[in-house]
């Protein structure tokens, strides 16, 4: 299964937070019914490619619906097809012991 990395920037709001962002963000996430987790500098979301896609199209343009005029969006897509691949598998490959 695809994952997806994802961090979005509103320009010129009058906060320096993205807290407020990140929570909506994560209610269009829910509910579509994906998995996701929330890291300190982006969010990463697990899913179909259709679905991915479709839920960065919606959380880019988040922003502009609370009336930001500019968003910067950073999206890094890591699908594998020669073996199944889901967050909790990468991140427990990633702490293996390396020999």
């Amino acid at each position: 299964m695809p994952v997806l990395e994802i961090s979005i920037m509103p320009i010129g709001t009058d906060e320096a937070s993205f807290s407020s962002y990140v929570s909506q963000a994560c209610e269009v996430v829910d509910k579509r019914g994906l998995q996701y987790q929330v890291t300190p500098m982006s969010t990463m979301v697990e899913g179909s490619m259709e679905d991915l896609l479709a839920v960065v199209k919606d959380l880019h343009s988040l922003p502009f619906d609370t009336g930001v005029n500019r968003v910067i969006t950073n999206v890094t897509i890591d699908e594998r097809r020669d073996k199944e691949l889901d967050m909790s598998s990468m991140v427990q490959a990633a702490n293996q012991p390396q020999n």
